[in-house]
Parts: C-alpha cells; structure tokens; sequence
C-alpha cells in the first residue's frame, strides 16, 4: 500500500479503532486530533478507496482488510466467529469482499501471515528517518501494541521535527524498547516559560539586627 505518511498512519488508526468485524463510524475531527492530520473525509476515502467501503444507508465504513489481518479465515462453527459473520449479513457487506468462510474444523495450529505488520513498521521507520539497527527495531516493533499506533506515528513526528539533528535522536530500536512515545516531547527551541502555580524558593540573607 503505497501511501503517503499521514494517510498510511489514518489508516492504522481506523484499523485500531473499529469493532470486531472491522466497522467503524468515522470521526475525522478525532481522527485528525489523534494522528495530528489535516485530513477531510473526501480525501481519506479518495487514498484508501480500495480499503475502505462506505456502507449504503448507514454511517459506517468496512474496512476490507481488517479481518484478513485479525482472523485469517472466518468459520461459521466459531463462536468468536459468529458475531463477525452476523454484523457483515446485517450490513450487506458483498461476499467478494468476506473472507472465505468454511465449516470444516480448523486446524489446531493456524499461522496468518500478514503484511500488517511490515507496512506498519515500513512507514515509522522511514517516519524516524535514523536508519540504524534495522533488525532490533524490527524486533521491538513486533512487541508494539498495534492499537498504539496512531500515538507512536504522532509522537514519532513531532519527536522528529524537535530533534533535527539526528545524532541527538534515540536510535529506533531505543525508542522502541524505552516506549519513548509517552514522553513528553521537548521542543529545544521553545522559551521557557516558568508554571503559574510554580513554587520558588527564595533565600534571603540579612545582617542581624544590633539592639
């Protein structure tokens, strides 16, 4: 998926924000406030056309790929399954777009394998822009709550653009591993500007008083 920063990363908030069957109502004004985007509606559905299918006579939007990437394969003789399956009838999600869906008993070991993961990774690497230690970073990655995502993409860039200077930035895998991204971010250049209630103390030194 071949998309610029900011909609790669409004993607992964719809993706972390939707129910269970990958139904989400959208919000732009959170969704721009979460990710720090200026994104309308239009837009989003003009770059994510092919992931994203409004839903006729309802305010919901389908996301294609989300149950690709959270069940692999839906069952109908899986209770976690079901309530998936029903919402999708209910909304008359097209069956070209559901994934393939069997009453045979699953396997006892199911591996999916999605690009989720990769994509994800791809765009806060390059979003770093230090490219060090790959693989570590890589790893760590792996260990990153997905729903974190929109948060990690707009801590990442406002973290970026305050350390211009890449030697003075937290190498990837660093960030990654120290969960960086609930630090407050320290714009260098910004004046400093005391707290109202702040509480100074102040030591005055007298000459004690002849009587």
């Amino acid at each position: 998926m071949e998309l610029p920063p900011n909609y790669k990363i409004a993607y992964y908030y719809l993706i972390s924000h939707c129910d269970n069957a990958g139904l989400i109502v959208p919000n732009m004004r959170m969704l721009n406030f979460i990710c720090g985007t200026k994104i309308s509606q239009k837009q989003l559905l003009e770059h994510l056309g092919d992931h994203i299918m409004a839903i006729e006579d309802s305010d919901k939007w389908y996301l294609h790929k989300f149950n690709d990437f959270q069940y692999g394969e839906l069952r109908d003789n899986n209770n976690a399954h079901k309530s998936v399956i029903k919402k999708m009838v209910k909304y008359g999600i097209p069956e070209s777009l559901l994934p393939l869906t069997s009453t045979s008993p699953a396997p006892k070991s199911t591996v999916v394998i999605s690009n989720y993961d990769d994509e994800a990774f791809e765009a806060w690497y390059n979003l770093y822009d230090k490219k060090v230690d790959l693989s570590i970073a890589k790893n760590k990655w792996k260990k990153v709550n997905k729903s974190l995502i929109p948060q990690i993409m707009e801590h990442t860039r406002r973290y970026v653009e305050s350390t211009p200077d890449k030697q003075f930035r937290k190498a990837p895998a660093v960030y990654l591993n120290q969960k960086h991204w609930e630090n407050e971010v320290i714009d260098p250049d910004a004046p400093f500007e005391e707290p109202e209630n702040a509480i100074v103390s102040k030591w005055k030194y007298h000459t004690p008083t002849k009587r």
